[in-house]
C-alpha cells in the first residue's frame, strides 16, 4: 500500500513523540495540594515504597507593602482585629512545607528569599526544586494565612458603602484571585503512582502514652498519671511564646498530685524555635520524675491555635499542645493513668471573686505546714501591675509572707492579663491573715476580656498538701495574735479619709513609726503626723525628704523612723487625697498594701 508524505510524516512524528516524551505517569502528580481557602491548612500524607528524586513546584504569595499590609493597618485600626503579620523567616502569606513523619522535622520549606516571581503577578511567588527523598512517610502542608481577611468579609457590621470599604473589596478580590494559582505540586521522573501511597495525617507520635494535641484557644487540659518506680518521660509540646515576653502565653506543667508540688514547667525557655511565626515555641525533652503520681496540665490564652493561627504555624501545627511519651530509661510497666479527682474541701474558699470584692481570714497553724495555694487573679504590663490578686500576711506583725507577683505566676489561659498561682507555701506555726482583692472590672462572670480556662476558681483558694494542715484553725480577727507593744494602728486607709486615733504615755518613751503614704515631687498627698493634745502642737510629721521608696509605683512612700516622745495624751492622725490608697490603686501597689496607713509601737 502507498503511502502519502503526509501519512509518512505523521508516523515519524507519533514515533519520536513515544520515544522521548516521559511516560504519562510522569507527567502525572504523585501528591498535589491547591486553592486555598482565604484561611486554610491543607495536609496530605504521603508514603515512598522506595527511595528516588522528587521535583516539586510550588506557587505561593508574598504580601506587598502597599496591598495586604496596608490591610492589616486599616484592620487592626478599624475593626481592633488580633491579626499580626510576621516578620520571620517564612515571611510568605500563603506556602508550604513538607514534614518527616517519623522525625517531625521539615525536609523542605518554601522560602520567600528562594522564589521567583511567577508569571508578571506582583504578589505571587514561584519555586522550582528538585528533592532526594528515603522511603518512608511525610506530609505535605499549604497554609493560607488570610484569616484577618476571612474575618473581615463575614462581618455584618461594615460599610459597604464606604469608600473605604470598597477599595477593601476590591483588595480582597485580588486576594481570592491569586488563592486560585496557589498550589504545591510533587511529580517525578524515577517514582510511578504505585511507589506513592497516601494516607490520612493525625500527627501522632509512636508509643504516645497521652496526647492532647490540636488544641484550640482558651483550653485546659488535665490528666494524671502515676509510676510505680523513678523513671523518665518525654514531654513533646508546641506552644506560644513571644519573643521578649516573660512569660509563655500557653503552658503546661506537671505537679506532684499528692504534694501539690509543680515538678516541671514549659517556662524555662529551652525549647527551639517551632518554625513559622517567631513566637512558634517547641519542648522536646526528658523530665526524670521519682515514683509518684503526677498531674498533667496544659492550657492555652484567647489566640494562635490550632483552632485559627493568628500568625503562621509551626511546622508541626497538628502537634499545637503536648504529649507525653516515654523517656529514655522509661519501664512501661510502671506507668498508668487515673482521672483527675478534685481537690478535696479547701481549707479556705475566696473563689469566684467578683468586681469589686474584698476577702480577709484568719488561720492559726499550730506546726509548720506547707500549704497548696491556688489563686486566679489580673495582671497587666508583663505581670507587674496587680488588679485582682491574693496574699497572706503575718498576723503579728502585718508583714506580708507570701503574694501573687511577677515570679511566681504563670498563664491561666484565655486573655493575656490572665495569671495563676498553683503551688505550695511554707508557713511556720503561727497566726496569718488571707486576702484577695478583686478591682473594678475583669472578673467572676462579668469578665471585660477572655475568661481564664478556670473562671470559677478566680480568687484563691488554700487546701492542705499531703494530707498535712499544720494543725490549721480559722480564728476570728479578735482572737489572733497581736504585735505586743502598739500604741495607735491606722492602716489600710481609703480615698477622702481622715482617721484618728489617741495613745497616752505614764513616762517617757521611744516610740517606732511605721507609715506608707503617696508622695511626689517633694509633696505627701497620703501622709500621717502626731500631735500632742496637751501642748497643741505637732510633735512628728511624715516629710517626703524622709521618706524611702516603698515598692511599686515611684510614688509609693514609706518611712520607719523612732522618736522619744515625754509622758502624755498623743494623738495620730492620717489623711488620704482621692485617689491610689488601699481602697483602690491607680498604678502599682506597695510592696505592703496591708501597711498603707500609720502604725505608732513601742521601740524595742
Amino acid at each position: 500500500m502507498r503511502m502519502t508524505l503526509r501519512v509518512v510524516m505523521a508516523l515519524i512524528g507519533l514515533v519520536f513523540l513515544l520515544a522521548f516524551a516521559p511516560p504519562t505517569w510522569a507527567q502525572d502528580p504523585l501528591v498535589e495540594l491547591s486553592q486555598p481557602n482565604l484561611y486554610d491548612l491543607q495536609v496530605v500524607g504521603f508514603e515512598l515504597t522506595r527511595g528516588g528524586n522528587v521535583d516539586l513546584t510550588a506557587v505561593g504569595r508574598w504580601p506587598r507593602e502597599s496591598g495586604d499590609r496596608r490591610w492589616w493597618a486599616d484592620i487592626k485600626d478599624k475593626f481592633d482585629e488580633s491579626w499580626d503579620w510576621d516578620e520571620g523567616e517564612e515571611n510568605m502569606s500563603v506556602y508550604s512545607w513538607i514534614l518527616d513523619s517519623k522525625t517531625r522535622e521539615p525536609v523542605w520549606v518554601l522560602y520567600g528569599e528562594d522564589t521567583e516571581r511567577y508569571e508578571r503577578s506582583r504578589t505571587l511567588r514561584m519555586a522550582e526544586v528538585s528533592l532526594k527523598l528515603d522511603a518512608g512517610q511525610y506530609e505535605l502542608y499549604q497554609y493560607s494565612g488570610h484569616g484577618w481577611i476571612a474575618n473581615l468579609r463575614d462581618r455584618d457590621n461594615r460599610k459597604e458603602s464606604s469608600r473605604e470599604w470598597r477599595r477593601m473589596s476590591r483588595d480582597l478580590e485580588e486576594v481570592e484571585e491569586d488563592l486560585r494559582d496557589c498550589r504545591v505540586t510533587l511529580t517525578s521522573s524515577d517514582l510511578s503512582g504505585g511507589d506513592v501511597r497516601t494516607f490520612e495525617v493525625d500527627g501522632g507520635l509512636p508509643g504516645a502514652l497521652f496526647r492532647a494535641t490540636q488544641l484550640g484557644d482558651s483550653q485546659l487540659v488535665k490528666q494524671g498519671f502515676s509510676l510505680s518506680q523513678e523513671g523518665s518521660v518525654r514531654i513533646y509540646a508546641t506552644l506560644e511564646y513571644g519573643r521578649g515576653d516573660d512569660n509563655a502565653a500557653d503552658f503546661g506543667w506537671i505537679v506532684n498530685a499528692d504534694t501539690g508540688k509543680r515538678v516541671w514547667d514549659g517556662s524555662d525557655r529551652r525549647g527551639k524555635n517551632a518554625g513559622g511565626a517567631r513566637k512558634n515555641r517547641l519542648i522536646d525533652r526528658d523530665v526524670r520524675l521519682d515514683a509518684g503520681r503526677y498531674m498533667l496540665y496544659y492550657g492555652t490564652d484567647d489566640s494562635h491555635s490550632f483552632e485559627q493561627f493568628n500568625a503562621n504555624p509551626p511546622h508541626d501545627p497538628l502537634n499545637w499542645g503536648i504529649t507525653l511519651l516515654p523517656g529514655r530509661d522509661f519501664n512501661a510497666s510502671s506507668f498508668s493513668m487515673f482521672d483527675v479527682a478534685e481537690r478535696g474541701e479547701p481549707l479556705i474558699d475566696f473563689s469566684r471573686a467578683r468586681d469589686g470584692d474584698f476577702f480577709e481570714r484568719g488561720f492559726r497553724l499550730s506546726r509548720d505546714a506547707d500549704l497548696h495555694v491556688y489563686a486566679l487573679g489580673e495582671a497587666t504590663s508583663d505581670h507587674w501591675d496587680f488588679h485582682d490578686y491574693g496574699w497572706i500576711a503575718d498576723a503579728e506583725t502585718g508583714q506580708t509572707v507570701w503574694e501573687m507577683d511577677d515570679r511566681n505566676v504563670v498563664p491561666a489561659g484565655g486573655s493575656e492579663k490572665n495569671v495563676m498561682f498553683d503551688d505550695l507555701v511554707r508557713l511556720p506555726a503561727g497566726d496569718y491573715i488571707a486576702f484577695y482583692v478583686a478591682d473594678d472590672s475583669h472578673a467572676f462572670d462579668d469578665w471585660n476580656s477572655a475568661a481564664p480556662f478556670d473562671g470559677d476558681a478566680w480568687g484563691m483558694r488554700i487546701y492542705p498538701s499531703g494530707g498535712n494542715d499544720g494543725g490549721f484553725a480559722l480564728i476570728a480577727a479578735e482572737d489572733l495574735k497581736r504585735e505586743s507593744g502598739v500604741l495607735a494602728r491606722i492602716v489600710r486607709v481609703g480615698d477622702h479619709e481622715r482617721e484618728r486615733e489617741r495613745f497616752e504615755l505614764t513616762e517617757t518613751t521611744r516610740v517606732q513609726i511605721y507609715a506608707l503614704g503617696e508622695g511626689s515631687s517633694g509633696h505627701m498627698y497620703d501622709y500621717g503626723f502626731i500631735r500632742d493634745r496637751e501642748r497643741n502642737r505637732t510633735v512628728w510629721e511624715m516629710d517626703y525628704r524622709d521618706t524611702d521608696h516603698a515598692g511599686g509605683a515611684s510614688k509609693n512612700r514609706m518611712i520607719d523612723d523612732e522618736i522619744e516622745l515625754p509622758a502624755g495624751t498623743y494623738e495620730v492622725v492620717y489623711e488620704t487625697d482621692g485617689s491610689h490608697s488601699f481602697e483602690g490603686w491607680n498604678d502599682r501597689r506597695p510592696d505592703d498594701p496591708m501597711g498603707w496607713g500609720i502604725t505608732v509601737k513601742k521601740a524595742k
